[in-house]
């Protein structure tokens, strides 16, 4: 699943975007996928998303400065100030949990304040989250429904969750990762 949606969030990248990448496994996940071939800035929270961008030349990467979490290899922001002289064109994030009202979640507070800080500087906020997160909550509100533009979501997460996101305007793309097809809502 993870590597079907990461392959969707594909249609948002463009030559020359700036985007965000966060910390979670389907973000990094995206990275991977990044096409060498067009030049982009990618901004990143994630250790292994700047080592996956290393070898992509057409990539400048820059990574965030901070603490790091050992346990998601990632960066805790601690120069959002810095950060937020930055412009995206677009914020790729996973989350650990995602409920309709809430929006995503997390489960501890510094993976929130860095997630924050990248949506913060994006025009569009893309939710990269497979069905196994879908109508959970974790310890912690990262990012409210009303900042989240696009859910980019498998073909397992339930019709219902997929209905009420886009009935309150969420743009809602589904792949389908046994035959790659795509829908959108």
């Amino acid at each position: 699943e993870k590597e079907a949606i990461a392959k969707a969030a594909l249609r948002f990248v463009h030559p020359y975007s700036v985007i965000c990448i966060d910390s979670g496994t389907t973000a990094h996940t995206f990275s991977r996928f990044l096409p060498d071939n067009i030049p982009l800035s990618v901004i990143t929270s994630n250790l292994m998303t700047a080592v996956e961008l290393s070898d992509k030349e057409n990539i400048q990467t820059y990574l965030i400065g901070g603490m790091l979490y050992h346990r998601t290899k990632s960066i805790m922001t601690d120069s959002k100030e810095i950060l937020a002289q930055h412009r995206a064109d677009a914020a790729f994030i996973s989350a650990r949990a995602f409920r309709i009202p809430g929006g995503a979640f997390e489960h501890t507070y510094p993976l929130v304040e860095t997630k924050r800080a990248l949506v913060s500087i994006a025009k569009k906020v893309i939710l990269l989250i497979d069905h196994t997160k879908c109508e959970h909550v974790s310890l912690c509100s990262s990012i409210p429904l009303n900042m989240i533009d696009v859910i980019i979501t498998d073909n397992k997460t339930s019709p219902e969750i997929r209905t009420k996101a886009a009935a309150l305007k969420k743009e809602v793309i589904v792949v389908n990762p046994d035959s790659n097809y795509t829908s959108q809502t």
